[in-house]
């Protein structure tokens, strides 16, 4: 895209008013599409951080459920002991 809007912007001097208006539209449609590419580029980073920060959580249930077993596990031993 960078060569294309060098190769017209070159030309459009000789148009005048017109290849001042089309100079504009093109800077401006070339800002748009580095401002896409850094939101992209944002948004996959911010995707990767959830992702781990996902991560993370999703480990932490898993040693909660572990530590909620063992405690159940003593609950039920202990009220077995407690009854017989």
């Amino acid at each position: 895209m960078d060569a294309w809007v060098l190769a017209i912007g070159q030309s459009l001097p000789q148009m005048g008013a017109f290849g001042l208006f089309v100079t504009i539209i093109l800077l401006l449609l070339r800002r748009e599409s580095a401002t896409e590419i850094r939101h992209a580029s944002e948004m996959l980073r911010q995707a990767k951080i959830h992702d781990e920060e996902l991560a993370e959580l999703i480990n932490k249930n898993k040693e909660l459920r572990k530590d909620i077993d063992a405690l159940d596990t003593k609950l039920r031993s202990y009220r077995e002991g407690s009854t017989t």
